[in-house]
């Protein structure tokens, strides 16, 4: 790995972890347990702050990999042809949404028709940013970094970190559904991940010399951390899938599964890391040769 990389690593994996975070945030308010209640669970009122908080560590990485970060906004004049220019003003939108809804909550405490619409802004300002970043290098001519690719790689980043982050923060004191729910995103999002391993490998090696070479790179070149991130997802999923089982309608029981979801969600950032060095690591540009 590039040290020039590490503040791109450090942001897309701190955002995407902030935007799983309020998008799965967003979906358990809606589930049955909490739709008709006017307060929130006690365990809820510091999730959006700390949402908030690795919104803010994302940017502080992203303006170490800025030249001149105080001329970052002069990047906004081009947002009818840059994806990056449009990345930066979604991320504004981003975290200003979740200022506001922080700020709500703190002083209303409640679930205001306001705050609602904030969460929904917010969460769909986070979903166009996980977009606009993907959009970025699958702009770019590396045929590793092709549309599809890079875009399932960043969703499923954004649903297994967000949603092991949302399971930590309900596993002893959320509701059974939500527990269920989470842990299910988690399995399915993580072997889905696995399974489409072999068809992006299959994918590089049947198209351009680039491609191969990215793969050479993948499996010779980067070949120890390869196959350290595909044991990380293997352990990932082995505890979501001891969480999943252990699993039952009487809550006290669950400080017992307190430590598979803690391993889940530990192996899960350690997985993304891992991945991101890797995507990171095949950027070999068509003509390269």
């Amino acid at each position: 790995m590039i040290s020039k990389d590490i503040p791109l690593i450090g942001f897309t994996i701190f955002c995407q972890l902030s935007v799983g975070a309020i998008l799965l945030y967003n979906f358990i308010v809606f589930l049955p347990t909490y739709r008709n209640k006017s307060h929130q669970p006690p365990q809820f009122k510091t999730i959006p702050f700390l949402v908030f908080t690795l919104a803010v560590v994302s940017v502080l990485f992203a303006t170490f990999h800025l030249g001149h970060p105080l001329k970052a906004f002069r990047t906004l004049d081009n947002l009818s042809s840059s994806w990056l220019s449009r990345e930066i003003l979604v991320l504004i939108f981003y975290v200003f949404g979740l200022i506001l809804f922080n700020l709500v909550l703190f002083f209303k405490g409640e679930w205001p028709r306001v705050s609602l619409i904030l969460l929904n802004f917010t969460t769909l300002t986070g979903i166009i940013l996980v977009y606009t970043m993907s959009r970025i290098y699958s702009a770019m001519p590396i045929p590793a970094w092709q549309p599809v690719f890079t875009l399932l790689n960043f969703i499923a980043a954004t649903l297994t970190m967000g949603g092991g982050l949302m399971l930590l923060m309900n596993i002893q004191k959320g509701s059974l559904s939500v527990q269920q729910s989470l842990a299910w995103i988690i399995g399915i999002v993580l072997l889905m991940e696995i399974i489409f391993i072999p068809i992006f490998l299959s994918y590089l090696d049947q198209n351009s010399i680039t491609s191969q070479l990215s793969l050479k790179i993948l499996l010779e070149d980067y070949s120890l951390i390869f196959y350290f991130r595909l044991a990380f997802q293997l352990v990932s999923l082995g505890f979501i899938s001891l969480t999943i089982v252990g699993i039952r309608s009487d809550i006290p029981v669950f400080k017992k599964f307190y430590w598979p979801v803690i391993g889940a969600a530990l192996f899960i950032f350690l997985n993304e890391i891992f991945g991101r060095i890797l995507f990171y690591g095949v950027d070999v540009p068509i003509g390269s040769l």
